[in-house]
């Protein structure tokens, strides 16, 4: 959280952020706490009321039609996001098709016109 990414080894730092560097200030690390787990007493009872979380993972996705690139283990993909499946996985649009990706790491983003985001 108030780790600067300045004082993070190079290996870390290269690819690391952290929520102060971010906000440009120290984070009240207590009170961010009491934040999360406040809105995860909320989801889980969202959950157990039947409510499923993937409409709201879809409205917060900033990749939809954007060209990326997903690390998935040994292999890295390259396609368009077609949106968020109901379960949560990624819809990725590759030169074989459309695949379901329920985990990796999105590597590298473009916007439609090709630069990167």
């Amino acid at each position: 959280v108030n780790w600067r990414r300045a004082e993070m080894p190079a290996e870390i730092a290269e690819r690391g952020t952290s929520l102060a560097d971010l906000a440009g200030t120290e984070i009240d690390r207590v009170a961010l706490l009491a934040g999360l787990l406040e809105r995860l007493d909320r989801e889980i009872g969202r959950l157990e009321e039947g409510a499923s979380p993937a409409d709201r993972f879809r409205e917060a996705s900033v990749l939809d039609g954007r060209e990326v690139q997903v690390d998935v283990g040994e292999e890295r993909l390259d396609g368009t996001v077609a949106g968020i499946a109901d379960d949560g996985a990624l819809l990725l649009d590759t030169a074989a098709g459309r695949i379901a990706l329920s985990v990796g790491e999105v590597v590298n983003v473009r916007d439609a016109a090709g630069a990167v985001a």
